[in-house]
């Protein structure tokens, strides 16, 4: 079932690229997706734009204008400093070709009262095109393990995990457990208000642990160098390599909190708003 989901999904999103200027459409779908990483206290702001929810990516024209605002109570929206939105390629998802979008990342060292907005040129209709975006508050307290008192998952313990505000609706709560050796080597979970008597405390089990770490099998790229004779050559090994290691070893708890809205626009097509704050990082010594 979830293999004909997926392949649901591949069939039906179209990473075609268009550009403006060939397209008979005054109405353009709008996906916005903005990430505040409290590791680095940087926001990342990225556009695309499509012929709807699920069609071709599109590329603006010279005549269109796209740029990205960060907002205090105390300014105007004229006042808020503007960052242009840098047009970039980019594979979207697993096998797709490099679609078009727009990006900007800026350092911002206080959220306190800030507010995002994004103002697209449409000069197909000849108006701006305004999108405001809030941040969800996001901070995480605590975990039940740390690198100083490690999860035994020999002992069946649950990997508790508390956040100080409550998961609104909405919004979900994700979890990475990375290993730092091994590149993409990660289990991924993701926590929805409802699993939560509280919606603040979350659980995982050893046992699930266990055996997704057992399963979840990831393939890791090697690159080595190699002499025959006098001759240095590159050489790419592929290995399958587990999320977690033998007995007991330090990983990485990576979390984010995401929450989504639609947007509706002058143009007719509206779109929506992807928002994530990235928690900072923390380890945690796992025995396996």
């Amino acid at each position: 079932m979830r293999f004909l989901l997926l392949l649901f999904l591949i069939v039906s999103c179209s990473d075609e690229t268009l550009d403006r200027d060939d397209l008979n459409l005054k109405a353009i779908y709008q996906e916005y997706h903005l990430e505040y990483n409290l590791n680095n206290n940087t926001v990342l702001s990225e556009v695309y734009f499509r012929t709807s929810s699920t069609g071709s990516y599109v590329k603006l024209n010279d005549a269109d204008d796209i740029y990205f605002n960060i907002k205090g109570d105390d300014l105007t929206l004229n006042e808020a400093p503007r960052y242009t939105l840098n047009f970039k390629r980019k594979q979207v998802w697993f096998g797709s070709k490099n679609v078009p979008y727009y990006m900007t990342e800026v350092e911002v060292e206080d959220l306190s009262n800030k507010k995002f907005y994004w103002t697209w040129y449409d000069s197909e209709t000849d108006q701006d095109i305004i999108n405001e975006a809030i941040l969800p508050e996001a901070e995480l307290v605590c975990t039940s393990h740390s690198k100083d008192n490690a999860l035994d998952t020999t002992l069946t313990e649950d990997l508790v995990v508390t956040i100080k505000e409550e998961l609104k609706e909405g919004q979900t709560l994700h979890m990475k457990i990375i290993n730092p050796l091994y590149d993409g080597s990660v289990l991924y979970y993701t926590f929805l208000r409802s699993e939560s008597e509280d919606h603040k405390t979350f659980k995982v089990s050893s046992d699930t642990i266990r055996y997704d770490a057992r399963t979840d099998l990831t393939t890791r790229i090697e690159q080595k160098k190699r002499r025959y004779g006098n001759l240095s050559v590159d050489v790419k090994t592929e290995e399958i390599v587990p999320v977690l290691d033998s007995g007991q070893n330090t990983y990485i708890l990576s979390f984010s909190i995401e929450e989504s809205n639609s947007v509706d626009s002058s143009t007719g097509k509206g779109g929506q708003i992807y928002k994530t704050v990235v928690l900072p990082d923390q380890e945690i010594d796992i025995i396996f």
